[in-house]
């Protein structure tokens, strides 16, 4: 497991939806935070973009509900990057 990878995207939905850390968990679903809101999931793509220099496409990105989701799409696309 890629610590970086788990502590950036930590970082990202604790800033992104102004969590508190201790409110923080992999398995949070949108329904279970109050400002996880449409604008607020769209800012957590970019931010995952830009910070790992990866595309979600709009389609995948709809698919991501919890941090879990996100992580693993992370390491999806950086995998495949590492293969081509």
């Amino acid at each position: 497991m890629n610590t970086s990878i788990d502590d950036q995207i930590r970082s990202i939905f604790i800033n992104t939806l102004e969590l508190p850390l201790e409110n923080f968990d992999l398995n949070l679903k949108r329904d279970d935070v109050e400002s996880w809101d449409s604008i607020a999931h769209v800012s957590l793509v970019m931010s995952i973009e830009h910070v790992f220099q990866v595309k979600i496409r709009p389609q995948d990105a709809t698919q991501l509900k919890s941090p879990r989701d996100f992580q693993e799409k992370v390491r999806g696309l950086l995998a495949d990057r590492q293969d081509s």
